[in-house]
């Protein structure tokens, strides 16, 4: 799947997030406004809202995550991954798309290479029938790009032959 095409799915999850934001702060508003803070002198009440504000975001920003993971990358994709089947394909075309991932340092403050989206077109040959043309999107370092005609080990799916992983390097 390339990434053009998670794009609008992950854009969907944006606008949940936004919506589910826009109706915690209207709450956190009706609920301020309910309360009446300058009326009354308590502090407890007013505790207890900040405290079930916050839990309620921290818990909306780990839904959120969590969606936006699955909408990157889908159940059909993530099934291959795990446990497709290693199957062995020729590289027929590499095109880069405007997709990039930019040099970001990890916790442990090593320096991540940049990585471009790469569209391979492959050509699968199952164990048993006609070989088929397929297609995958991968991010992929400089060195790491197949040239037109490499063999490499691609994933799978088992009910989707439709659906390619590529997990491994060229061979």
């Amino acid at each position: 799947m390339a990434m053009s095409q998670r794009l609008r799915r992950m854009m969907v999850e944006w606008a949940w997030f936004g919506t589910t934001m826009i109706i915690l702060h209207g709450l956190l508003f009706a609920a301020w406004i309910w309360l009446d803070p300058g009326s009354t002198r308590q502090f407890m009440p007013i505790v207890l809202l900040l405290a079930i504000y916050l839990a309620a975001g921290a818990a909306l920003i780990g839904v959120f995550v969590w969606r936006v993971d699955r909408a990157y990358w889908p159940l059909v994709y993530r099934e291959a991954q795990r446990s497709g089947i290693n199957r062995r394909a020729t590289v027929l075309n590499v095109q880069r798309t405007r997709w990039r991932i930019e040099r970001n340092r990890a916790l442990t403050l090593r320096a991540r290479p940049q990585r471009y989206e790469y569209l391979l077109t492959l050509r699968v040959y199952p164990t048993d029938g006609t070989p088929y043309e397929g297609s995958t999107a991968i991010f992929l370092k400089h060195d790491q790009v197949p040239q037109r005609g490499d063999e490499i080990v691609v994933h799978v799916h088992p009910a989707h032959p439709e659906v390619i992983v590529w997990l491994t390097g060229v061979h």
